[in-house]
């Protein structure tokens, strides 16, 4: 059966992660340490729907960034995370 488990933080929760979805714009993630985050992630990918990180920031840090509502103008960073594709 699956269960709820609370991490201590979130890079705990990001852990071993495909993707991070921020759904919240709460300041613990406007905050984030994104070099630590993506070290701790399986597959770079953030899906921020609040627009609460800075695209330029998270693409220079690795990630395929993607969001809701914004200009899709930073490209995604060369190397394997960049063929990702959301559908």
């Amino acid at each position: 059966a699956a269960s709820i488990v609370f991490e201590p933080d979130v890079y705990a929760a990001a852990s071993g992660a495909d993707a991070v979805v921020i759904m919240t714009e709460w300041n613990e993630f406007r905050g984030l340490d994104l070099e630590k985050l993506r070290s701790v992630v399986r597959t770079p990918l953030v899906l921020d729907c609040r627009n609460v990180l800075e695209p330029a920031r998270a693409v220079a840090t690795g990630f395929v960034y993607r969001s809701i509502g914004r200009d899709a103008t930073v490209k995604a960073s060369a190397g394997p995370a960049s063929t990702l594709a959301l559908r």
